[in-house]
């Protein structure tokens, strides 16, 4: 949900950035299993807006380029050169 909310701002701001931006995804797991635990069992209501902000704010700063024509062939098998 919030990669999703992120990357359309990204979408839709008009920065100047040479690739198209999206959310580094693995970054976004890792942050979301750690701190939405804490969220969830947060019992003040001002408290958890705190933290979803915090959490929305790290998220933010976790963007990549995406670069085009950066998909290579990868061989698998005995091609290689693994023994």
């Amino acid at each position: 949900m919030f990669v999703k909310i992120l990357t359309k701002e990204y979408k839709g701001e008009k920065r100047y950035y040479k690739q198209k931006i999206m959310i580094n995804r693995n970054v976004s797991i890792g942050i979301l299993k750690d701190e939405l635990i804490h969220v969830i069992l947060e019992k003040d209501p001002a408290e958890q807006a705190k933290r979803m902000e915090a959490i929305y704010d790290e998220l933010s700063r976790n963007v990549v380029p995406i670069r085009d024509n950066r998909h290579h062939h990868r061989t698998k098998g005995v091609l290689t050169g693994k023994s």
